[in-house]
Order: structure tokens, then sequence, then C-alpha cells
């Protein structure tokens, strides 16, 4: 396993999307039932990037998977932080989503032997747009107010998320903070790529 850390920006990552109020509004709500109020640590699985890899390498969805999963375990027990909410790109309504694809089933057996359970969220529960761009957008956002980031295969949405975070838009926490996000599978290498995020402060 290779580690590596930069303060540069994910290639090809240029333009930054700003959410409305209504997804923001909609995230809020998301984030109180799947978080309960708690600090946490956030998982974002991009199953049919590693799928497609796994064509080439045996094994690499549970590789990169018990990857992420030993990180998520020294980033709780760094920050005293016991709970870490995983969303999948095998949800229902979300954008590209790899619901059937080979991916998302290799994903699943991992998930289901570590006792993992994603989250998605559902738009009919909150009266929402049945919209994947929405859904996506909402995903994105709760996630966005992890306090530490892992990103699980790459692409797009989590380029997008690598960049809302090392920017600090969305700012939720109070005191001194110390986030990070960390890349793991981002390319055929099972190996995790971390920035280093700006320190800053809250009246």
């Amino acid at each position: 396993i290779t580690n590596t850390s930069s303060t540069n920006h994910p290639t090809a990552l240029k333009n930054i999307v700003y959410p409305s109020i209504y997804v923001l509004n909609n995230a809020s709500y998301f984030l109180a039932d799947v978080s309960g109020g708690e600090e946490f640590v956030g998982i974002h699985i991009r199953s049919e990037k590693l799928g497609l890899r796994e064509t080439r390498i045996n094994d690499f969805v549970p590789l990169c998977l018990r990857e992420a999963i030993k990180l998520r375990d020294q980033l709780r027990q760094s920050t005293r932080n016991q709970k870490s909410i995983v969303i999948t790109d095998s949800g229902l309504y979300g954008s590209d989503s790899c619901k059937f694809c080979k991916g998302a089933k290799r994903t699943k057996e991992f998930l289901d032997v570590y006792g993992i359970k994603p989250v998605w969220f559902n738009p009919t529960r909150y009266h929402a747009p049945i919209d994947s761009g929405f859904v996506g957008l909402v995903e994105m956002n709760t996630l966005l107010q992890s306090q530490h980031l892992i990103l699980v295969g790459g692409g797009a949405f989590q380029k997008q998320l690598a960049m809302r975070m090392r920017e600090n838009i969305v700012a939720v926490h109070k005191g001194k903070v110390h986030r990070q996000v960390h890349m793991v599978c981002w390319d055929d290498q099972v190996k995790v790529k971390s920035l280093k995020l700006r320190t800053y402060h809250h009246s």
C-alpha cells in the first residue's frame, strides 16, 4: 500500500458546483436523520469504478474497501469519533446509480461481511424531487459535513467532494479544526492519497 500526501487540487477538477438553499435544507434534514447530531467520518464508495478496474486487477474491490475500512478505524480512534456514515453509488435514486453493476454486488458482499449498512437519500421520504442529480447533490452536501472524508474509487462526483472539502466552503465545526480528505484507489493502484486542508477558526 502506498500513502502519499499533497496540497494540490485533484487533477481535472476546475469548477465548483454551489448548492441551492433547497439542496442544503434537504441535506440538513437527511444529515440529522443519519448522524443523530454527532460528528462522523464520511465514506463515499464509487463501486462502478472499482468494478471496472477489477476486470483488470484481481480482487481489486475487496482490496480497496479493506484499505478504506482500515483508514476509517484509524481516524475514528485518533479523533475518538466512533460514528461513520457510508454512502455508495448503488442507491435507487442517486446520480449514476450502479445498483445492478458488478462493482455494486462486490461492494455489498464486502460491506455485509463487516456489518456496514450504507445510507442513501430517499426523496420520497422528504417530499423532494425524484431527480438523480438532486439526490446526488443532497448526498454530496451531507458528506461535506464530515469531520474526515474517505473517497473510494474516484470520478467526477468525488473530485467535486474533494474540492469542496479542501476549500472549506462548508464550515460547520466549532473551534480549531483539522479536516482531512483521503482518496483511496482513484486509479489502478491500491493506494491512499491524502489532501491537507486549511486550519480555520469559528467565533
